[in-house]
């Protein structure tokens, strides 16, 4: 999309935002008011801690979003990735072991290689995941989850060149609480949460239990074993005790554990095969039928669990402690028909084991006087296994190989394996403040310093051979490898805020991300694919500027958040896909700037209009010999980068007239994408079209007890997700369709 292009579509779209708003605005003003609903609320009247400190989110200088428990359970929201459609800007992946989160064109999807950590930070109270196979959990008893766009480099550091996802959980209290829901659909869908929490000692102790249980059976049809694939099968639990010794003490203990079991293949296939027999008898595939033809199980399985202790401690009344102590681990295994046919030729397994463990110390202070501040230390320190096994089978296509050749005998196995031990060592020190200059002008900034070693032991080695040694084209021998770096840099940002008014507020913020280097982990191929080099990467840095303006209009109806940005890459990481395997190169220099809003219009005392909208021009403008020797890449676009996306959704929330006391509840929301590509050479095999999805809830509830049915892509809307080729077989995954099903609310 070229700079002028994509300034005209900036332009009518503000135009016609514009306009609504004047039209719009002139039919409320004569609208009762009333206090809004927790997921209307205006910007002023939202809390959040973005910046590590309670404020309100009209104040907050950068680009934030806030999905509210109100709206998670408004939208139907259940896993993580569900919110992405929310956020202007913002996409995620589907799946369990490979979900990703794209902001702003700047993607976090590691494709599986341990090595390759993601750009887009997830914490869940303040604890950092780390992996982003850990990222896409069931959302439960959940106060509310803040998306930053553009690098966090100051306060979040590692890991956060594209952004944060800040997942903030319930504490228990005083207050007893319950609740609990069930869903029911199609594909015989079942999910089932419930959360109680109270007080053990009042005013002391208090402690609470949330669980959840998660089903569904596949949406992809195996025509050669006759299984569904992509089923779920998950539960999980999560239990927090807050101890309050005293007014200025308080200490938080939480602990959590998830496990995932699937029949997976969340790729279908479409293999360009040789005319000769038995490959001329396969069926052809497409990934829109939802039918694969595998003569291998694929499964996926993943466990998830850790502990967090945090020490809250009011030094005076006006500057706080705060100790934040986390380990967490995760394992997974899974395999894959990675030749996508009915037949014996080639699949591939994998292994992976993390623990890791962080530390963060931090005093905030907020006085009476014009200036704020935080400084604290972090560290954090991970240990990776990742194992991969590769099998050639008896029916692999020798043919391709020598048109001459005889076919493989009916007993031959050749198999490999890759193994990679990683470690992974930070610390950093970080400051930021906030200085009012004047009553309306206040200067923020912030630096950090990390200092992040990286580790790997690295070996690649045949496990069955035979003559043919046809194995060696996909792995070839590497006797154990050690290597290690250290990269040490300063990161932080810089703003000005300026509030006309307490409901209205502009700022520009410039910002600096890096994120370390590190190590290929995945299968290493024999030259020219992958030199002996690629397997160690350099750091890569961002530039960010970036302007935004809130305001909060028509006695609170009318809530506004907008900002532009531009984002410049150096030294930029990314894994391509050679034809055969993969590399990790700095070769790519790239921009993305763009302008997105938000925006939620309580049109009456019951109905919201609500939405967001993105423009998006994500391009690499260096990327040579990306695809090969004098093959440059300079000049396309970013993974998923849409031009435009949006959301807009019609909420009415009120009287039923049925019953005194009892509510009607209805919401439908549309959601658009533009295309875009789904790799970095821009395949058009592997582009997703545009499309429009449908959701809608209805429903009827009291005080107590709801009753909603719930439809999810009801327009059935196929798309496609990541993609790869690799040889003749080209890989793409496919989303869910439609779905539709009852709900049942309890809460006290």
């Amino acid at each position: 999309m070229s700079k002028n292009s994509f300034m005209s579509a900036a332009s009518r779209m503000a135009y016609a935002f514009v306009s609504v708003l004047a039209v719009t605005a002139g039919n409320a003003n004569a609208q009762q008011t009333e206090a809004p609903r927790a997921d209307a609320a205006s910007n002023n009247e939202i809390i959040v801690t973005a910046r590590k400190t309670e404020e309100r989110l009209i104040d907050v200088p950068a680009a934030v979003s806030v999905v509210t428990n109100q709206t998670i359970e408004n939208a139907q929201i259940s896993n993580l990735s569900d919110i992405s459609s929310l956020i202007p800007n913002v996409r995620a992946s589907e799946g369990s072991l490979s979900p990703g989160f794209t902001i702003r064109g700047i993607s976090s999807a590691s494709g599986g290689d341990a090595g390759f950590p993601p750009a887009v930070g997830v914490y869940v109270d303040e604890v950092f995941l780390g992996r982003d196979r850990a990222f896409n959990t069931v959302l439960a008893d959940i106060e509310r989850v803040e998306v930053l766009r553009g690098p966090q480099g100051t306060l979040y550091g590692k890991n956060t060149i594209a952004g944060t996802i800040n997942v903030i959980t319930r504490r228990p209290g005083d207050e007893f609480r319950f609740n609990a829901d069930a869903q029911l659909g199609n594909y015989d869908y079942q999910q089932f949460r419930a959360s109680i929490s109270g007080p053990i000692i009042p005013g002391v102790l208090a402690a609470g239990v949330t669980a959840i249980s998660r089903e569904r059976d596949g949406y992809i049809r195996n025509a050669t074993t006759g299984q569904d694939l992509n089923n779920i099968d998950a539960e999980g639990y999560r239990a927090t005790a807050v101890f309050t010794p005293s007014s200025a003490l308080t200490v938080v203990l939480a602990g959590d554990y998830y496990q995932q079991s699937d029949i997976t293949a969340m790729e279908t296939w479409r293999a360009v095969l040789p005319p000769i027999a038995p490959f001329n008898t396969v069926p052809a595939q497409f990934p829109t039928d939802r039918v694969v033809n595998h003569n291998t199980l694929s499964f996926a399985e993943r466990e998830i669990w850790g502990g967090s202790l945090r020490v809250e401690y009011d030094i005076s009344p006006n500057l706080q402690f705060t100790s934040i102590t986390a380990s967490r681990e995760y394992t997974s295994d899974g395999q894959d028909d990675s030749d996508g046919l009915p037949l014996d030729q080639f699949n591939v397994g994998r292994v992976e084991n993390t623990d890791n463990f962080s530390q963060e110390f931090r005093l905030s202070y907020a006085g009476p006087g014009a200036l704020d501040w935080i400084a604290g230390v972090y560290y954090y320190s991970e240990d990776i296994e990742s194992l991969r096994r590769i099998r050639v089978g008896p029916q692999f296509p020798i043919v391709l190989l020598n048109p001459l050749a005889p076919p493989l005998p009916p007993t031959f196995v050749e198999t490999a394996r890759t193994d990679a031990y990683l470690t992974d060592e930070a610390w950093a020190v970080y400051g930021s403040f906030n200085y009012d200059l004047t009553d309306q002008l206040t200067l923020s900034g912030g630096l950090r310093y990390t200092d992040e070693e990286r580790t790997v032991n690295y070996r690649q080695y045949a496990t069955q051979v035979t003559p043919f040694n046809i194995v060696s084209l996909f792995a070839i021998n590497v006797p154990p490898l050690r290597d290690s770096r250290q990269d040490a840099e300063w990161t932080g940002d810089l703003s000005l805020r300026y509030s006309f008014s307490s409901d209205t507020v502009g700022y520009i913020r410039y910002a600096r991300g890096f994120k370390a280097g590190g190590f290929l982990a995945e299968v290493l191929s024999p030259p020219p694919f992958t030199p002996p080099s690629s397997i160690d990467f350099a750091p890569e840095f961002v530039n960010s500027y970036e302007a935004g303006f809130r305001t909060t209009l028509v006695g609170g109806r009318l809530t506004i958040d907008l900002s532009a940005y531009y984002l410049d890459f150096t030294d930029k990481q990314e894994k391509v896909n050679t034809g055969i395997s993969y590399i990790i190169s700095n070769a790519a220099e790239a921009e993305s700037q763009g302008f997105e809003g938000e925006f939620t219009f309580r049109l009456t005392d019951y109905l919201t209009l609500s939405g967001s909208f993105g423009f998006l021009d994500a391009q690499y403008t260096s990327f040579p010999n990306a695809g090969g020797l004098g093959v440059s890449f300079s000049g396309r676009d970013l993974v998923s980068s849409p031009p435009f996306s949006g959301q807009v959704a019609l909420q009415y929330d009120g009287p039923s007239g049925i019953a005194d006391g009892v509510n009607l509840f209805a919401r439908a929301e549309v959601v658009h994408s533009d295309a875009l590509f789904t790799d970095t050479a821009n395949s058009v095999t592997l582009q997703q079209n545009a499309y429009d999805l449908v959701n809608a809830r209805i429903g009827l509830y009291n005080g107590h007890v709801g009753a909603y049915l719930w439809g999810r892509n009801l327009t059935n809307e196929d798309i496609i997700g990541g993609g790869v080729q690799v040889f003749s077989v080209i890989t793409r995954s496919i989303n869910i369709p439609r779905t539709y099903g009852i709900e049942l609310r309890y809460q006290y």
